[in-house]
């Protein structure tokens, strides 16, 4: 044993075999793992999922290492992370990195050789811990009074549910995890719909205590969330590798999104108007950080593309537009400006102010997660705490694998005036 570390020789008369050297924690963990092993009928391996974290500690030698700092003038100086938070620096990391920075002369100079006879024994702390499991779907929101992600002021919740809440209370207690942390690719705005085949999600369950489930156990969830509320749709549920969660953040801003949207402008439209929309091919804009996102985003001007527009008028002052976007656009501030801050918009292509009433997500293309075969479907009723308060185009649009593309404006055309 010689600074902290064990040298191991091979009795090799060839010298392509050097010697090996082994920190003690290493070679602890090489004879206990199978002892374990066997004792427990698990198999041992290096690199598993599922860890056990075993922690020696001895209070009689925990300082024997600081005569690395005289030996080494500045090694023991703290150093702050770029979070701000002063590191340990002695750690296991780096008082080996000192020693093997610590020439043998100095060592045995300032360091206690051969070392001292210790009398206490040992103490550990043996703790188990198994690495993050990835659930991944695809969530359709039918109302416009959910945000999807818990809606917080000055750390007040100022509402009961979201998506995240809706889908995670059915999931993080089947895997018994620690903590579930949600993630989407993009998001929509708390009064915007999500329709077609859904926005992609993902949840990384932290440690958790179960992990093996059936495709037939996904669908029972998948289910049981779905019949839970009528405000959101949940499909192709099922666990995911971790390296395959790099597609959900990919396709933020690479892929094409669809929306529909309800315009009104301050003059009658005409035929000219709708024609000027139609032939729109390959439009780039730029839009500065619009103001309503300015507090939680970082002051840019982002270049976007929009594909095609495809404009119905409704009734005079009102139309609706169907566009493909870039992944990334602000369809909200295409349609009135922001105030100039997004050139240009259909308000200077038409020349007249214009308005956006309502909008709704018809599709991402990404396709993740992968579509599976699906299996005999599960049926539940709607608990009684489902909102009944949507409108009726919402409810009936949650009760069918077929999402309607018309949008819920009134009951009745809207008139040729200005909405107050």
């Amino acid at each position: 044993y010689q600074g902290g570390r064990i040298h191991h020789h091979h009795d090799y008369k060839n010298e392509e075999h050097p010697a090996i050297l082994l920190t003690c924690w290493q070679a602890v963990k090489w004879i206990l793992g199978p002892l374990i092993s066997r004792r427990l009928n698990y198999s041992f391996k290096n690199g598993s999922d599922f860890k056990a974290n075993l922690v020696y500690l001895h209070a009689e030698s925990s300082t024997e290492h600081e005569f690395i700092e005289a030996a080494n003038e500045g090694w023991n100086k703290k150093r702050k992370t770029k979070k701000g938070t002063p590191r340990q620096s002695d750690s296991l990391a780096n008082v080996s990195k000192a020693l093997t920075l610590l020439p043998e002369n100095l060592f045995c100079k300032y360091g206690v050789v051969p070392p001292q006879r210790v009398h206490a024994l040992f103490t550990y702390n043996l703790t188990f811990n198994h690495e993050s499991v990835y659930v991944a779907g695809r969530y359709n929101k039918y109302v416009r009074d959910l945000s999807q992600t818990p809606w917080l002021i000055d750390g007040e919740l100022k509402s009961k549910d979201s998506v995240e809440t809706l889908i995670s209370q059915h999931i993080a207690p089947l895997f018994e995890c620690d903590e579930a942390r949600f993630s989407a690719s993009g998001r929509e705005d708390i009064d915007v719909r999500m329709l077609g085949s859904g926005r992609p999600f993902m949840l990384e369950l932290i440690n958790p205590h179960k992990i093996m489930f059936s495709r037939e156990k996904y669908a029972e969830v998948e289910a049981r969330i779905n019949a839970h509320s009528d405000k959101i749709r949940v499909t192709r549920l099922q666990r995911i590798r971790k390296n395959q969660t790099n597609a959900l953040k990919e396709g933020e801003e690479t892929k094409r999104k669809t929306y529909k949207c309800c315009v009104w402008v301050d003059r009658p439209l005409t035929k000219a108007d709708l024609d000027t929309l139609a032939q729109i091919k390959e439009l780039e804009i730029d839009q500065k950080t619009p103001v309503r996102v300015l507090h939680r985003r970082s002051l840019a001007t982002r270049r976007r593309t929009i594909y095609h527009i495809t404009p119905e008028e409704v009734n005079g002052h009102f139309m609706f537009l169907t566009l493909s976007t870039q992944a990334g656009t602000y369809v909200k501030e295409f349609v009135h400006g922001d105030l100039g801050r997004t050139i240009p918009n259909v308000g200077t292509i038409l020349g007249c102010k214009a308005d956006i009433l309502q909008l709704d997500v018809l599709e991402i293309e990404i396709d993740f997660p992968k579509q599976i075969d699906e299996p005999k479907p599960f049926s539940f009723s709607h608990s009684s705490s489902s909102s009944s308060s949507s409108s009726t185009s919402s409810s009936s649009s949650s009760s069918s694998t077929t999402q309607p593309s018309n949008m819920n404006i009134d009951s009745k055309p809207p008139s040729e005036t200005a909405p107050s």
